[in-house]
């Protein structure tokens, strides 16, 4: 048996921003939102997802990112990629 599916893990500083880019640059799509985490896929394949998440204010543990995890700021250059439709 192979591995079917990955969903990485992305911190996020901003779920909305977050849904925006991956919606607009990927053409990622919402199907699961915690308010925490937020899983995104790809509509026509499912299996290509990743969850940018912050953390859950209930949860007695919150999840440590290593340190080069990506973050989101407005002032991130980044390129130009059309949107797949």
């Amino acid at each position: 048996m192979g591995v079917r599916r990955v969903v990485p893990d992305l911190s996020s500083q901003s779920l909305d921003r977050a849904k925006v880019f991956y919606s607009e640059v990927l053409g990622l799509q919402p199907v699961m939102d915690h308010g925490w985490i937020l899983t995104l896929a790809d509509p026509e394949r499912p299996g290509a997802q990743l969850s940018p998440m912050t953390h859950d204010e209930t949860a007695p543990v919150i999840p440590e990112f290593p340190s080069r995890s990506m973050t989101w700021t407005p002032a991130m250059q980044l390129p130009f990629v059309p949107a797949r439709r």
